[in-house]
């Protein structure tokens, strides 16, 4: 019984498996096998390129692209700007950094974003204290956080 239950079900599939690898065999006969080339890309010269050691050399840029805002930005305080002044500074190093990506450019504008995150937690620091400071200018008398306080407010 164990034999017939072979029969019908592996040997049809190893027929099949045969048949299909003979026919890739077969049809690789007489045909010529592709030969790849040996050389770096250079033409005839065996040895050079990338895994010679060979570096390119940088041509260097004709017509570099000059913002308006480089000269006064580059030797103003970003501390002291006022708001306005930073808010062109940061969008001149942002568009500067998209327009040429270079390390110099884009090192230039995370020093920015820095420089305007600090500015950012040093407003959020002083307005804490602010808040904490003088009473008169919180909201919880109109309001309250606390549960007897939301139960004594008016419907």
């Amino acid at each position: 019984m164990r034999i017939k239950v072979w029969f019908v079900k592996v040997l049809p599939a190893v027929a099949v498996l045969l048949i299909l690898t003979s026919s890739v065999v077969l049809a690789g006969i007489g045909e010529e096998t592709e030969t790849f080339p040996t050389h770096s890309g250079y033409g005839e010269d065996v040895e050079r390129g990338w895994y010679w050691y060979e570096v390119e050399k940088e041509v260097p840029e004709e017509g570099k692209e000059e913002f308006a805002s480089d000269k006064a930005s580059q030797n103003a305080d970003p501390w002291k700007m006022s708001a306005e002044e930073f808010r062109k500074y940061l969008d001149d190093t942002k568009d500067r950094a998209v327009a040429s990506p270079t390390v110099e450019n884009v090192s230039h504008y995370i020093e920015a974003q820095d420089i305007a995150r600090r500015k950012a937690v040093a407003f959020a620091n002083v307005f804490q204290l602010v808040m904490q400071t003088n009473p008169e200018f919180t909201t919880t008398a109109q309001y309250p956080s606390t549960t007897p306080g939301i139960k004594a407010l008016p419907l």
